[in-house]
């Protein structure tokens, strides 16, 4: 049987909840706007126009301009954000036990490379699905099964956020929660699905 696991980026390789909410907050201060730090964590969606709607009802066209400061910002932080604990000790051991690996995020392709390449563990992936070239996370792991030939219900999704337990449901998937550097941490409570870091993931 094939080894398929699919990671979440954010809250799962990289511990980037801070970076998220420091560069949304200073971005806002830049155009006059000031939110509480804990209002924006708060308001973290799965995607940026989300995370801007949660915290404001702006509007499209102040949305677009907030996400073009924004995103750069990240980007250009991107090196100084750390790997969660275990992350390349265990994309190594599963590399070993020949899994097939792929990072599956609503992060940007600039800066999910810039990371992965800082960190040198680029290579331990065999895809990539980024916030430019797909729309849908269940959609897509069913899309995954059907290539790679495999029954859906035997690839493994590993994420941190509650959103992520509906998704893997909604494909149909197996879920793994981990609760390091997750950003969602204080909303489960020992369900059967989580782990507390990523050293902990068996693969049979």
């Amino acid at each position: 049987m094939k080894k398929f696991v699919v990671f979440d980026f954010d809250g799962v390789i990289a511990d980037s909840k801070d970076l998220y909410t420091d560069t949304i907050y200073n971005s806002l201060i830049e155009h006059s706007l000031i939110y509480p730090k804990g209002r924006i964590a708060r308001a973290l969606g799965p995607k940026l126009d989300i995370t801007l709607k949660n915290i404001n009802h702006f509007s499209k066209n102040n949305i677009k301009v907030l996400k073009n400061g924004i995103n750069s910002n990240i980007v250009r932080r991107a090196k100084s954000l750390k790997l969660c604990p275990y992350a390349k000790q265990t994309l190594k051991r599963l590399k070993k036990q020949k899994c097939t690996l792929v990072i599956l995020t609503n992060s940007s392709k600039k800066f999910l490379f810039a990371f992965l390449k800082y960190n040198k563990i680029m290579k331990y992936f065999d895809k990539f699905f980024y916030a430019e070239n797909f729309s849908d996370k269940p959609s897509k792991i069913k899309e995954l099964a059907k290539k790679y030939k495999i029954n859906v219900k035997n690839i493994i999704y590993v994420a941190d956020r509650t959103k992520d337990v509906k998704i893997a449901r909604k494909a149909g998937c197996k879920i793994i929660i981990v609760l390091a550097c997750s950003w969602d941490k204080n909303e489960f409570h020992g369900e059967k699905y989580t782990i507390k870091s990523l050293k902990d993931i068996r693969i049979l």
